[in-house]
């Protein structure tokens, strides 16, 4: 009996300890959560640039009777030839009242010279409403989107050339 007493205080001591201990310990969630909602900082011109990328896009319009722009490009971001293409995908659909961009790069990696395997892809995912633009997930640095936007926005508007000259 006295052996089922002390076991019993035993794991309510334990008990009470460590969540003593966790109630003094800092909340790991707030940490999370801060980073969840927090806004990516980008600079004046990357806001630009995507502004510019989609106002491009939509120009492009939809393809057949979907309620969405979906375009496609690829890119050479590293100008090598053995592993040239970065494709790019910009999904543009309504949400709630405003359009949710979301701009999907998916870098590649070369197993031969004509087998490719995607290493990483990354997003950046904004909603638009009129001249507005705010920032909901971004994977990129802000030097990595001095870079990276003047390109996709110079390889839709090259797109945009080659379609108009097949519809002539």
């Amino acid at each position: 009996m006295k052996r089922r007493i002390f076991l019993r205080d035993l794991l309510r001591g334990i008990n009470l300890g460590l969540a003593g201990w966790l109630a003094m310990q800092p909340c790991p969630f707030s940490a999370a959560y801060g980073a969840l909602v927090e806004q990516p900082e980008l600079d004046k011109k990357a806001f630009e640039n995507l502004k510019e990328i989609y106002k491009e896009t939509k120009e492009l319009g939809k393809y057949g009777n979907e309620d969405f722009i979906n375009r496609e490009f690829y890119l050479d971001l590293d100008k090598n030839p053995v592993n040239s293409e970065e494709h790019v995908n910009i999904l543009i659909y309504d949400a709630a009242g405003r359009e949710k961009m979301v701009l999907q790069v998916t870098y590649f990696e070369p197993l031969n010279r004509f087998v490719k395997h995607a290493k990483e892809i990354r997003q950046i995912i904004c909603f638009i409403k009129g001249d507005k633009l705010e920032i909901q997930k971004c994977d990129y640095s802000q030097s990595q989107t001095k870079s990276l936007l003047p390109e996709i926005l110079k390889e839709i508007r090259h797109e945009k050339e080659l379609l108009k000259q097949i519809d002539r």
